[in-house]
């Protein structure tokens, strides 16, 4: 008696198996075919403003500042500071606690307050981007100058 499933499964070339094999692996090779060559005419269009409306984000706002300390008469100290914004969108506005130091800048901007030495000096530094975001810092320098 012949098995009936031995048939189907006949892995010699021309068997049954082969052939079904053979003809599924065509199907799909044309399948592939005709997707691939379908697809990118009409996906591009769409890729292409996808990838255009994607805003780029702006990197945080921030500053760095540096200070310079000289004695200018005795017992008297001037703090030279230096202040430059980072990040965010310019032009940016500045200030020192309520004092506008300048405003619609792009670069640096610099100024001077005179204190007794050996005082500390409080500051409180903002910067705002034409976004209208802002950034503050609040902290005290003292200087170990003997202006004597």
């Amino acid at each position: 008696m012949i098995d009936p499933l031995r048939k189907l499964t006949d892995r010699r070339p021309g068997g049954k198996l082969a052939v079904w094999l053979a003809a599924l692996a065509a199907v799909m090779m044309i399948g592939a075919w005709s997707w691939n060559e379908a697809a990118p005419a009409q996906a591009a269009p769409d890729m292409a403003r996808r990838v255009r409306a994607t805003p780029t984000p702006a990197t945080p706002l921030h500053f760095s500042f540096h200070i310079d300390a000289r004695c200018t008469t005795r017992k008297k100290q001037d703090l030279k500071l230096v202040v430059t914004a980072h990040g965010g969108k310019g032009p940016y506005t500045y200030s020192n606690d309520a004092t506008l130091l300048g405003k619609q800048l792009t670069g640096s901007v610099w100024f001077t307050v005179t204190a007794p030495a050996g005082n500390p000096v409080p500051f409180k530094l903002i910067v705002v981007d034409s976004t209208g975001r802002k950034y503050l810092e609040e902290f005290f320098y003292k200087t170990y100058l003997h202006c004597g």
